[in-house]
């Protein structure tokens, strides 16, 4: 086979770590979105809202499973990712309502 065949051919078929690592990226950016989405919508510490609160920290809760989920699909991967001032800031906030 030719060099430029080669070459051809390695450009036509994608490298499937670099596809595995986009997938894995992808998947962290949909889940720090999530969490940020839920401490927009954080529910108010009254008596009156306790439904609210509950239902607000059982998502949370999934949320941040996903999180760790896919922070450990990232170390598999071999990548290393900075947490950005929103996600600190949702993870406080989640840390604030999960001692309630």
């Amino acid at each position: 086979m030719s060099s430029a065949l080669n070459k051809l051919l390695t450009l036509a078929v994608p490298d499937p770590n670099t596809v595995k690592k986009e997938a894995v990226l992808t998947a962290y950016k949909d889940t720090a979105d999530h969490l940020v989405d839920l401490v927009k919508c954080t529910p108010d510490n009254k008596l009156d809202l306790m439904g609210e609160q509950e239902a607000w920290i059982a998502q949370w809760e999934k949320a941040m499973e996903g999180l760790v989920l896919t922070s450990l699909a990232i170390a598999k991967a071999g990548l290393v990712l900075p947490l950005k001032d929103d996600m600190c800031q949702a993870v406080t906030e989640g840390e604030r309502w999960a001692k309630l």
